[in-house]
């Protein structure tokens, strides 16, 4: 006898297929919603990171800390936005302006941003939800920041002078008057410190009073005069860095230093032959010359701390001021010891990388005054110093000096750009960056115009290092 089939097992395994398409249908619509959901989620974030940077670095902006707290909310709002367009992923973004915070805490900057997007579902509506919510926040430290920043106050300066002098200005008013310090150093013949760095536990600077940093930079737009000795400039940069005492120095020190040309100029201790009683020591800068061909030699002396005044001089100052000092110095000093006799840390005589000898004239002093500051950028580095250097016009890219060096590979150097290493132009210089040393950069200005991009270059490129 045949077995009779049934319809209601037809039925029943419909049913099952039906109930089984259908949670697969919900499961697989809700991967693709919450796959959505999580790009949403990283974009929120990555908006979030770009405007709390925006909000730290605007927190310097601002006459007031309410002034200061508004301006660093508009940036991040921009950057947000900038960052999150409306509409991604179909989703609409909202920052969270009533969240937003910035504050001050033991020389730190901290932001905290937060914002959500409202998503629509699409197969998940099926399920009963019409939109997914997602929500973010983030927070960002910018530590406190000690700085020496050097200006080139010489006299090939003198015919763009007030522009130096405003996008100097423009540089200072991106950092924090209340948790960075700041030291202002010019030079020429010699240099002087014009703001010294704070000490102790005491943060922050002044900006526009009788002895602040901007207002002492204005000062410089009728004193431009006088050669280029990068070595007392920078000497000066560090001394105030390291003035500080390690326990209450910022975890970011950094020296950016400025000018339109190379070293022609340094300072020591010289020894004067032709005085009573002979073998008289006078602390000085002394000037290259004008070439080795020229009847005008190597000349001085300029006092070193000073930007271009005249030493006292230990000779007859009518006769002698100006003429070849090769007359009274036959011989150049062993080591830069212009602060100390006694100090060896960098040597003059040398055989590199460029070789010095002993005899003053104009190949040994401009090779000198170029080692110097190359040499002091590298100590600067050694102790965890980030060097960031400016150059501006034709002359940093002209050969000068007796082996027709760039002005421009000098300040590369002293950065340790890491371009020196992964740019082909500027591959003769591979072997003098130093992986081991901190990484600044060099930004060149073809002229004054150019200012501000470089400087705002190098602004970002430090306050990213202090997020």
């Amino acid at each position: 006898m045949k077995a009779l089939k049934s319809n209601n097992s037809k039925g029943a395994v419909l049913v099952i297929v039906a109930v089984s398409m259908t949670a697969l249908l919900g499961l697989a619509g809700l991967a693709i919603d919450a796959g959505m959901g999580y790009g949403v989620k990283a974009k929120l974030n990555a908006a979030l990171d770009a405007a709390g940077i925006a909000a730290a670095k605007a927190s310097s902006s601002g006459a007031s800390p309410d002034e200061r707290k508004l301006n660093a909310k508009d940036a991040a709002e921009r950057f947000f936005h900038a960052n999150y367009p409306d509409g991604y992923l179909g989703s609409t973004p909202t920052f969270d302006a009533e969240k937003f915070n910035v504050a001050t805490e033991q020389g730190r900057v901290i932001v905290d941003v937060s914002a959500t997007a409202e998503e629509p579902t699409f197969f998940m509506r099926a399920l009963g939800f019409d939109k997914l919510n997602v929500s973010a926040k983030a927070r960002v430290i910018r530590q406190d920041l000690d700085m020496a920043f050097v200006v080139d106050n010489t006299g090939s300066l003198k015919p763009v002078g007030l522009k130096v002098v405003e996008a100097a200005e423009t540089f200072i008013d991106k950092f924090n008057t209340e948790t960075d310090r700041i030291a202002l150093i010019s030079f020429a013949y010699g240099a002087e410190v014009d703001v010294a760095i704070r000490k102790g536990f005491l943060r922050g600077f002044e900006k526009t009073g009788a002895n602040g940093v901007i207002t002492k930079i204005n000062g410089y737009k009728n004193n431009f005069a006088g050669h280029t000795n990068f070595a007392e400039g920078f000497w000066r940069a560090r001394e105030q860095l390291n003035s500080i005492n390690e326990e209450d120095r910022s975890s970011l020190r950094v020296i950016v230093f400025f000018t339109d040309g190379a070293p022609n100029t340094f300072s020591s201790t010289f020894n004067f032959v032709n005085l009573a009683p002979p073998g008289d020591m006078f602390a000085g800068s002394v000037y290259t010359g004008s070439d080795p061909m020229s009847s005008r030699p190597p000349r001085g002396l300029w006092r070193y701390d000073k930007k271009q005044t005249e030493a006292a001089p230990p000779y007859d100052k009518e006769a002698c001021f100006f003429c070849d000092i090769a007359n009274e110095v036959p011989t150049l000093p062993t080591y830069y010891n212009v602060h100390d006799p006694d100090d060896t840390e960098f040597r003059i005589l040398k055989d590199s990388p460029r070789q010095v000898t002993s005899v003053m004239n104009y190949v040994n002093v401009n090779r000198a005054a170029r080692n110097l500051p190359e040499d002091m950028a590298e100590a600067a580095r050694q102790q965890g110093i980030f060097v960031f250097t400016l150059g501006m016009g034709a002359n940093i890219t002209s050969p000068t000096g007796p082996d027709g060096e760039w002005g421009q590979d000098i300040l590369l150097r002293m950065a340790n750009d890491r371009r020196m290493k992964t740019d082909a132009a500027w591959a003769h210089l591979a072997k003098d960056y130093h992986a081991d040393q901190p990484p600044g950069m060099y930004c060149r200005a073809a002229n004054e115009t150019e200012l501000d991009a470089c400087y705002d270059r190098l602004a970002s490129a430090i306050l990213r290092l202090s997020m």
